[in-house]
């Protein structure tokens, strides 16, 4: 009857990973608190600590009443099914997120995204395997995101409702299944003013733990090279991001708040080396961000007064991660159909010599379903996690069938009751103990008149 069990644990122990790695797409905010993907394995010990009292004095009393069939298999059935019933639901969830995450390059396809940080608005057009039209791309904005054969391109900047009318030729290179931002800026090159593009590797993983993600690109000529960096600070955290001009610093993963800007100061002194910035950062669950220090919109460089403008690369998490919660909800009712009925039945249909190696065989199932988990996630049969969840309820209905085909067949043993203690003995030692201690004397000389 063991054979088939290992599959409620391949189920119930994914609770910290697949369903963990769920909730770091999910949007943990509630109000001023947040809840971590993996905080949210609390609640099964709650349900337990909640549901099995419901148990004794609700649902079991009322299945006998109805005089439903409720011996042990029939109820670690039970909770086999709805060990598959929770990853139905989260597999549902899971296709909810899908349909709001990026679309992801394939193996043969690159990706790229262009960013306005010139003082004017341009026209795009790229020209290569596809040719397309990027669009126009106003002052301080960016194009979308766009799939693209791995190739070399050409892309050709026009600027409108500006002095320059010299066209200016970009040429990126897609190399990767990756993420590229090409930022295009407009410098000062020996007096003349001319657009300059930049490619830099860009980020579409989401963070772990639902964190944030954000890099800044520096598009402004300094006066100084030192104190190259941006500070965010909030009530509880703060980073500093160094950088180079016209180059994009390392991601850093931030924690979701709003943050204080701090970027160079333009004239620094001896006791300002930043400066407050004109903007608050919104950090969300699960964004990526990119943030350019650029000039105002202005074709005169020296009166340049920097601005701030933050990019969404990849979207904030939108669904909340609450969601998850009727699907704790019932694995947890399955767990305790199947795990406490379980030790019930192993202790009392195992021979009185064996009940020690019977409960360790119980526990070794734990270790096979893990043993599934692994198999299956290795193998990696489907990308889709969706899909996943899907398999693993279909394998948990295969196996349900062939558990209940079992315990038809399965004849339960009725404990034997211990043969009754001949009390006759032990009243007569009971007696002799109690003389012995109210005449000791008298007790010796029985003892020597016995030998």
């Amino acid at each position: 009857m063991y054979l088939p069990l290992p599959i409620f644990w391949a189920l119930f122990d994914q609770q910290g990973s697949r369903w963990t790695l769920q909730a770091e797409h999910l949007d943990g905010q509630l109000g001023n608190w947040r809840v971590k993907p993996d905080q949210m394995m609390v609640f099964n010990p709650i349900l337990i600590i909640l549901m099995i009292p419901l148990f004794e004095v609700v649902i079991y009393p009322l299945i006998r009443f109805l005089r439903l069939p409720c011996r042990p298999l029939q109820r670690m059935g039970a909770g086999i099914f709805f060990a598959g019933l929770a990853f139905v639901i989260a597999g549902f969830l899971q296709l909810r997120l899908d349909s709001n995450e990026l679309t992801f390059p394939k193996s043969n396809e690159g990706m790229l995204k262009i960013i306005n940080a010139a003082p004017c608005n341009l026209d795009a057009e790229l020209r290569g395997d596809t040719d397309q039209v990027l669009g126009h791309l106003a002052f301080a904005n960016s194009s979308d995101q766009t799939i693209l054969p791995l190739n070399n391109y050409t892309v050709t900047f026009l600027p409108q409702n500006c002095p320059l009318s010299d066209t200016s030729v970009y040429v990126p290179e897609l190399t990767s299944e990756e993420a590229d931002v090409a930022v295009v800026g407009l410098f000062n090159q020996s007096g003349v003013l001319q657009f300059e593009t930049r490619q830099f590797k860009g980020q579409i993983v989401k963070p772990h733990r639902a964190d944030a993600l954000i890099n800044v690109v520096y598009v402004i000529e300094p006066d100084i090279l030192t104190n190259m960096s941006v500070i965010l600070e909030s009530d509880k955290n703060m980073y500093t991001i160094p950088f180079e001009f016209f180059n994009a610093s390392a991601f850093v993963e931030i924690v979701p708040d709003t943050y204080t800007v701090l970027i160079p100061s333009q004239s620094p002194d001896d006791n300002k080396t930043h400066e407050e910035a004109n903007i608050k950062l919104i950090a969300e669950n699960g964004a990526i961000y990119t943030m350019v220090i650029q000039c105002n919109e202005t074709l005169s460089l020296g009166s340049c007064q920097p601005i701030i403008v933050v990019h969404v690369d990849i979207n904030p998490n939108t669904i909340s991660i609450f969601w998850q919660i009727p699907q704790y909800f019932v694995i947890t009712f399955g767990e305790i159909l199947f795990s406490v009925t379980g030790l019930e039945f192993s202790y009392s249909q195992a021979p009185s010599s064996m009940k020690s190696c019977v409960q360790a065989a119980w526990l070794m199932t734990v270790g096979f379903g893990n043993l599934v988990v692994v198999i299956v996630a290795e193998s990696r049969i489907v990308d889709s996690q969706a899909i996943e969840f899907f398999i693993f309820a279909g394998l948990t209905g295969v196996i349900l069938l062939i558990f209940i085909a079992m315990a038809l067949r399965y004849t339960y043993i009725t404990p034997s009751v211990p043969e009754t203690t001949d009390l006759t003995n032990l009243v007569d030692d009971k007696n002799q103990a109690e003389m012995s201690l109210r005449d000791p004397v008298a007790n010796i000389e029985g003892k020597s008149y016995q030998e």
